[in-house]
């Protein structure tokens, strides 16, 4: 009997061979890429949503906008916001 089937007899195709488990892995080396994608959007998402990204925005524009000295330390950064938003609320969902 050959591997390449019965249907290359009825429609004149080319024979085909068959790897058996190769279209699995291919699926799944798609779904590990899809899965990692949105994983990295997710964390992306929350941390904009939590305000997590702000200080490494702040530390961005600090080194364009002042090249010459060091932007604050994380924790001094989070407590002057912390003071400015207190001083000078602003409205919110929450």
């Amino acid at each position: 009997m050959s591997t390449t089937g019965t249907s290359q007899v009825l429609t004149g195709a080319a024979p085909t061979t068959t790897v058996v488990g190769a279209a699995p892995r291919r699926a799944l080396r798609g779904t590990g890429a899809w899965l990692r994608r949105t994983a990295t959007s997710a964390r992306w998402y929350v941390r904009e949503l939590l305000g997590d990204s702000a200080y490494d925005k702040y530390v961005a524009r600090h080194h364009l906008e002042h090249p010459d000295h060091e932007p604050m330390s994380q924790r001094a950064w989070w407590r002057e916001r912390a003071e400015a938003e207190a001083v000078n609320p602003q409205p919110r969902c929450c």
